[in-house]
């Protein structure tokens, strides 16, 4: 069960990970990415944080059994799953419709919701 939270985990974090490339690919055809953000860097540690977080629960769920863990794992799990789904709804909103963004975070999102009802599972085995 634990390698499977954390390859979930992973994989959620790749999700996130080709969501975020996907929004800078327009500067490179000269458009402009992020067209809703003035400050750069701060959207930026925003996503390190994001990122850093998935790597430390991924590694946390290999590495140890605490209970306070797998509490922890569910309540993230759980804010995520909400985050990328409002994330991907929020993307309807955007004009013109990027339809590859929200399909890719409905996908997270699916990701998402299995990790969830896995965590809620890895939880009960204490």
């Amino acid at each position: 069960m634990k390698q499977t939270l954390a390859l979930l985990w992973l994989l959620v974090l790749l999700g996130v990970l080709a969501h975020s490339v996907l929004g800078f690919v327009p500067m490179l055809y000269g458009g402009e990415p992020l067209k809703q953000s003035e400050n750069l860097q701060g959207l930026l540690w925003q996503l390190t944080l994001v990122f850093t977080a998935y790597l430390a629960l991924a590694l946390a769920v290999l590495l140890s059994e605490a209970s306070w863990l797998k509490w922890l794992n569910l309540i993230a799990s759980g804010f995520f799953l909400i985050s990328n789904t409002l994330h991907a709804g929020v993307h309807l909103f955007l004009s013109p419709i990027e339809w590859h963004q929200v399909v890719l975070l409905a996908l997270v999102a699916g990701i998402n919701a299995v990790h969830f009802k896995n965590s809620l599972t890895y939880l009960k085995s204490i």
